[in-house]
């Protein structure tokens, strides 16, 4: 018997208020299942399918979002780490570099010190423009909508302390 997509609608509108509860501290999967009555396989897939990505990588998103505003608001690596629910702040630098591709500590800085090439290209969504470091994409943003030179100051104001190289695609 299939479960109609109102039912998975309450369910994931359930599951994203439960983790949002934690306040950042990740929920295990097991935890959020049991919450729902389901199986931790079956809340994965329906989660996954209605989000479009894991319950463990939503959470590390909400994670390195909120350590992002807790750096903004200058605090320390370690305060921001712990402030987010992380074991220390070798955990809060894995995360932002996974997902950043750049230190926590260069985030604070607002770039001071980082290198980011940047180059336009073509894509499915229009005119794209793709931002690296050395260690991996850090922002894209795309022009269709608001423009090249709006696209450039939302990227650019980012890391406003970065040395900014145009490393055509």
């Amino acid at each position: 018997m299939t479960e109609p997509e109102g039912y998975h609608y309450a369910v994931i509108a359930r599951a994203l208020r439960l983790i949002d509860a934690e306040g950042g501290t990740a929920m295990p999967l097991d935890d959020l299942a049991r919450a729902l009555n389901m199986s931790p396989a079956h809340f994965q897939r329906v989660f996954t399918r209605w989000v479009g990505v894991s319950p463990k990588r939503y959470q590390q998103y909400l994670t390195l979002d909120l350590a992002k505003r807790l750096l903004a608001e200058r605090h320390t690596v370690l305060d921001a780490a712990d402030g987010a629910g992380l074991s220390g702040g070798g955990r809060l630098h894995d995360l932002f570099v996974r997902w950043e591709a750049m230190s926590p500590g260069e985030f604070a800085r607002a770039g001071e010190g980082l290198k980011i090439h940047w180059g336009w290209s073509d894509s499915p969504f229009g005119p794209a423009l793709l931002m690296a470091t050395d260690r991996g994409i850090c922002g894209i943003g795309f022009a269709a909508e608001t423009g090249a030179e709006a696209t450039m100051a939302d990227l650019l104001g980012r890391w406003p302390k970065a040395d900014f190289v145009e490393d055509p695609m």
